[in-house]
């Protein structure tokens, strides 16, 4: 049992592929007519758009935590989290004040059914941000089954849960 949770944790260790499978698609392409699974593209490109400041600080987070001692790690930790929440915080602030005119002179009134998908995507963009640091500083710890499981149980209850909403609240459930 010990190798499968080694082997298990290795494989999920430094990528979130369940994230990347992306299953709501399935569920939207499946459920909804075509222009909703395009109109869900465009939100979810634009909310990804907020995670270049996060997956940028990941790298030299990672490189500054080896080595450390375990004071330093935890302080360090708890600063670069406080500060790339309250970052991330302004960023999707101001990301859902101009997302409206964005979708609008970006693709057009055609496409400012989007618009809504992409406030409801943002916030979540804020935790995803918070948790990409988290892991670092788990995986430093030597817990790296932790952020494992919780996406795979993540992505385990988003599936169910698309199964379930996508075809009564549309795009907005996924």
């Amino acid at each position: 049992m010990d190798k499968f949770l080694n082997l298990y944790r290795i494989a999920h260790d430094n990528s979130d592929i369940l994230y990347y499978l992306r299953i709501y698609l399935f569920f939207i392409s499946h459920f909804l007519p075509p222009a909703a699974l395009g109109y869900y593209m465009i939100s979810t490109s634009i909310a990804e758009l907020l995670l270049l400041l996060p997956e940028a600080l990941v790298i030299p987070f990672t490189g500054s935590l080896f080595g450390a001692s375990e004071k330093d790690s935890a302080d360090f930790s708890r600063n670069v989290l406080r500060g790339v929440f309250w970052a991330m915080l302004g960023i999707c602030l101001v990301a859902m004040l101009f997302s409206y005119p964005l979708l609008y002179v970006m693709f057009g009134s055609a496409y400012l059914p989007a618009w809504k998908s992409t406030l409801i995507l943002i916030p979540g963009m804020l935790f995803l941000s918070v948790f990409y640091i988290l892991k670092v500083d788990m995986n430093n710890k030597g817990c790296p089954g932790v952020t494992s499981l919780c996406v795979s149980v993540g992505a385990a209850i988003n599936a169910v849960m698309n199964y379930f909403f996508i075809p009564q609240y549309g795009i907005e459930a996924s």
